[in-house]
């Protein structure tokens, strides 16, 4: 089963030169190209390219949203800023460093299931047992590179008094900064289902009866006796003679008729409507403590 990582993003430095999030999931890759083959599947379920960053040594600069060294020093400083607690950070960017390729993925709230879904299929490391399977094979917890970058600074000798510079002369030094943040609000749009309307024609049959009169011949052969005398004789009396009669009759023919009766269609209209939407930005505020004033105002004044 695969480890992941779900914390908060630290403040954004220069050194990551990224947006600080706090949603995040983590999973680690044996190598750079199953990564990749984990992010394309997740572009594919519907989660943004941008929404995602790949470490590793191998990544192209399309790879992530900000820059950094593909070496020691360069994990530890992405990856410093990226998790908390520092332990984290150690372990990953251990990881890192032994050739695995870290997958980031900031999803939306309602993304989370879908991105656990596809990454459990993508056969991701079991971070945990690789952690302890490097401890047991003598990694001290600690990485590398965080040593290089937090190795205290050398300090000067001190200089002799001969050499020290007049009262008058103030000596060159690095004063502390306190960065005053404001924030702002940006209000954008998305689109979301108001209701489904569908039309769906499909055909019945009903019953129906018409009654119709129909017409019918019979033929009916009669046969009278008779006796009487025939009179004069006719030249032709003795021919052959053939009476034909044919009867009819009338049947039910049945023809359909198709009419339209009603029309029925769908229409979308569009509204708009101004919303007001109300949130809190927050600022820094500095306030300044100054006594050299009351100081000064205080000194005794010496008469010339």
């Amino acid at each position: 089963m695969a480890t992941y990582d779900e914390t908060a993003i630290g403040p954004v430095t220069p050194m990551t030169g990224g947006v600080a999030h706090d949603n995040q999931i983590v999973a680690m890759f044996e190598t750079y190209q199953q990564a990749r083959a984990a992010r394309d599947k997740l572009v594919a379920s519907g989660v943004p390219a941008s929404e995602t960053d790949i470490l590793d040594r191998n990544a192209s600069a399309t790879d992530a949203s900000f820059s950094y060294e593909r070496n020691s020093e360069g994990f530890w400083g992405v990856l410093k800023n990226l998790f908390m607690p520092e332990e984290d950070s150690h372990s990953y960017a251990e990881g890192l460093d032994r050739g695995h390729a870290m997958l980031v993925v900031r999803p939306r709230p309602d993304q989370r299931d879908r991105v656990m879904t596809v990454l459990e299929s993508c056969e991701p490391i079991d971070f945990d047992a690789r952690e302890n399977e490097w401890r047991r094979g003598g990694w001290a917890g600690t990485h590398a590179g965080a040593v290089a970058i937090n190795k205290p600074m050398a300090i000067p000798p001190a200089m002799p008094a001969a050499a020290a510079p007049p009262r008058n002369v103030i000596a060159a030094r690095t004063d502390d900064k306190i960065e005053v943040l404001e924030e702002s609000l940006r209000v954008g749009k998305r689109e979301v289902g108001a209701g489904h309307i569908r039309v769906r024609s499909y055909v019945v049959e009903r019953p129906i009866e018409e009654q119709v009169t129909l017409r019918e011949e019979h033929v009916t052969l009669e046969r009278h006796p008779v006796d009487r005398p025939l009179g004069v004789l006719p030249a032709d009396a003795f021919r052959e003679r053939t009476i034909d009669v044919t009867a009819t009759s009338e049947e039910a023919v049945i023809a359909k008729d198709v009419r339209v009766v009603e029309e029925i269609g769908l229409r979308k209209d569009a509204t708009q409507r101004t919303e007001t939407i109300k949130d809190t930005i927050r600022r820094t505020e500095v306030e300044i403590e100054n006594d050299a004033t009351d100081l000064a105002a205080k000194r005794p004044v010496t008469p010339r």
